[in-house]
């Protein structure tokens, strides 16, 4: 009798190590098993990652590595498993184990004493599972669940399934004739298994069958609970419930009746049940494991973080009130606020000379001063994208707190390239002391990686939240509007052209840009409250001047005078209102009455927040398939391919934009055509539809306050 076991992942190879382990120091002598790790993914760089874990031959078992099509959902990596099975006929019996949960050290011997005792058997199925999960006070906790006599009536009228897979020999599997797990369900794969197991007993009158063994065993299985990778926290749960209704229709099920499922405990199974001696052995060897899994656990998570996090620019807590912010510095402010809320201490320090400012009773934000990084004493540092000359003091003074890289540029940011350039021997040294780099995409991770060959295992992507200050209504007082919102050279050349198309065929659109280089051009809070923000009518209205008239020589009047006669034609346009930038309070009451977020991008973005902010409030989404665009916004905006490459760095998209003639005239008429039609379709019931779902997405995964659980998960 020989054993597969396969561990089933698609991410967290962290996790993945103590899955592994759990399988490897099995107390099973004379149980012969292959450990098979089935990578079911559509990140190359993590199934590399796992394949070098795992290449090594100095381990406790032989584990070989595979990799299986994805579709990105649970269900076709198990399936997966059972095909793989099918082919390797050296193998009697399939265990299957995914990849962030584990089996208790004497879990294989009772499969395999459940095999010998009653030779009948060709499925074992659990009822019930011990929780790994970590409770409000960061305490871990795994407690056995009870031995389950019946199955609660509540799974008749709840869409859960009752038992999970954990066994199966090789006449079941060769004799399957489909899949048993749906795959495009996220959360409920194992109700089609369910359902078969469930269509093939309930034909008995005591709703069992000799080669079906459903069992309970408080020491088997441990489920968990914390992964945030898991499919189970980020499912679609209404798609869900709609594909197991068609389920149970397929089966021709009227009514469930789970309570009559006949379940056993193991040591109950076969002629020769086991003695109390050999539960109680058992018992002490796997509470042994409880108090030792408990521990290493705990021992990780180790005591409340202290996160400081360090960005070497100049701006404050307010400064997001009374000017527009960049990305990065928005994001510093709500990932520090959303840690704070979550009993996390937070220290945020920048150059902007300011006093010390409490905002609550975990954030503080100050200005940056050694005495104070080392009075502060943090666990984790967060710096903002890399390391400088400055940082490297910080982490000489500091060696026991971990380093975070929190990365929001591209690959081609000149200082990016300077820091990240592995041929200097002082770089190398102040990457490998990196404890995590956060990128805001995977298709920004995925670059990082290829170009400067940071470890995949290193990299955790946290996409970008929308603010706080986004009110989210079923409806608002829509306009035929549009909005821009971006940086000038990301594409508000080909965004005037496109305009004047637009116009010809919807004569009465308006555009309303919010576009400058200028955000250092500040009031006071209270200025900013009682200002009227107007159009903008002179190009010197954007134009910073000393006290004696005369402009000022910054990088901003340079780069808004080369855009100055886009500004221009913007201003003179009666269908156009150009308002350059605005605090986010202003700029949030205007696309609250736009229907349209109309981006012509010609940049190749990391994330956008502007597109999220503008789909929390009911916005279409028109842009490029550029970048990072289409994770960010999930596809649920219409993205068309620009045709033409524009990846190069912000520094030469600024002083060479990409200019209207450089754009393939299909790029133009496609756009042009999907301006008007969304236009003319916004107030269509499946375009409010679509927004009633983009909203949804949004509401449940897009605030700060969901976002921030990843790092959590991080620290």
């Amino acid at each position: 009798m020989k054993y597969l076991v396969c561990i089933l992942v698609s991410s967290r190879l962290d996790i993945l190590e103590h899955s592994v382990k759990s399988v490897e120091q099995q107390n099973c002598k004379d149980v012969d098993y292959d450990i098979y790790i089935v990578v079911n993914t559509q990140d190359e760089y993590f199934f590399q990652e796992v394949l070098d874990k795992y290449k090594s031959k100095n381990r406790m078992s032989q584990i070989k590595v595979v990799r299986t099509e994805s579709n990105g959902k649970p269900g076709k990596g198990h399936n997966s498993v059972i095909n793989l099975f099918k082919n390797k006929i050296l193998y009697d019996f399939l265990i299957m184990l995914d990849g962030d949960d584990f089996l208790f050290p004497t879990a294989l011997k009772k499969i395999d004493y459940i095999y010998r005792n009653q030779e009948s058997c060709e499925i074992i199925l659990h009822v019930g599972q011990t929780i790994f999960r970590r409770d409000e006070n960061d305490k871990i906790k795994l407690e056995p669940s009870q031995i389950i006599k019946k199955i609660s009536q509540d799974y008749n009228t709840t869409l859960a399934t009752p038992f999970r897979f954990i066994s199966a020999n090789r006449a079941f599997v060769d004799n399957l004739e489909e899949d048993v797990y749906n795959e495009e369900a996220m959360l409920y794969d194992d109700y089609k298994l369910f359902l078969y197991i469930y269509d093939k007993i309930r034909v008995t009158s005591n709703f069992e069958k000799e080669n079906v063994c459903i069992m309970s065993d408080p020491y088997m299985y441990i489920y968990n609970k914390n992964n945030e990778n898991s499919a189970h926290k980020k499912c679609f749960k209404i798609k869900d419930d709609a594909i197991c209704k068609q389920m149970i229709k397929k089966y021709n099920i009227e009514t469930l009746e789970c309570e009559k499922i006949n379940i056993k405990h193991y040591w109950e199974i076969g002629k020769n049940p086991r003695t109390n001696k050999e539960h109680e052995e058992d018992k002490i060897i796997n509470e042994k494991y409880r108090a030792d899994f408990i521990k290493l656990w705990q021992d990780k998570i180790g005591k409340k973080p202290k996160v400081l996090f360090l960005d070497f620019n100049s701006w404050s807590h307010k400064t997001i009130e009374t000017r527009p912010l960049g990305g990065t510095e928005t994001a510093i402010i709500n990932l520090a606020t959303e840690l704070s809320n979550n009993s996390v201490e937070v220290c945020v320090m920048t150059c902007n000379g300011l006093e010390r400012k409490v905002v609550n009773d975990n954030l503080v934000f100050m200005n940056m001063e050694i005495e104070s990084i080392l009075s502060f004493n943090p666990t984790h540092i967060v710096y903002q994208a890399c390391n400088t000359s400055r940082s490297v003091d910080i982490d000489k003074l500091l060696p026991n707190a971990k380093k975070i890289y929190y990365v929001h540029h591209d690959i081609n940011v000149r200082f990016i390239e300077i820091c990240y350039d592995m041929s200097k021997e002082e770089n190398k040294k102040n990457h490998v002391n990196v404890y995590k780099y956060v990128f805001v995409s995977s298709w920004q991770r995925n670059r990082y990686i290829e170009k400067y060959k940071i470890p995949y295992n290193k990299c955790v992507v946290l996409q970008n939240g929308i603010s706080p200050l986004v009110n989210m209504k079923n409806s608002y007082n829509k306009t035929k509007t549009m909005i821009f919102t971006s940086t000038p050279y990301r594409g508000i050349i080909p965004a005037y052209q496109l305009f004047q198309e637009v116009k010809k065929l919807i004569p009465d659109i308006k555009l309303k840009v919010f576009s400058c280089f200028n955000r250092d051009r500040s009031c006071s809070l209270a200025e900013a409250e009682e200002k009227a923000y107007k159009p903008l009518e002179r190009i010197d209205e954007l134009i910073d001047f000393d006290e004696n008239g005369r402009p000022v020589q910054n990088h901003f009047n340079m780069t808004n005078n080369y855009y100055s006669s886009v500004y221009d034609l913007l201003m003179k346009d009666p269908n156009v209102e150009f308002y350059g930038s605005v605090p986010q309070k202003v700029l949030f009451k205007h696309i609250e009455e736009a229907m349209c977020l109309f981006y012509p991008n010609t940049f190749m973005e990391t994330c956008c927040i502007n597109a999220l902010e503008a789909m929390a409030m009911r916005c279409n989404v028109l842009t490029s398939n550029l970048g990072a665009l289409g994770e960010t916004t999930k596809m649920f905006g219409s993205l068309i391919e620009l045709g033409i490459d524009v990846d190069r760095s912000p520094d030469t998209h600024i002083s060479n934009p990409v200019r209207y003639v450089d754009i393939p005239e299909t790029y133009k008429r496609r756009f042009v055509n999907e301006t008007v039609r969304i236009i003319e379709d916004y107030w269509s019931e499946s375009n409010q539809q679509l927004l009633n779902e983009q909203q949804n997405y949004i509401e449940k995964e897009c605030f700060w306050k969901s976002r921030c659980k990843k790092m959590l998960d991080i620290l």
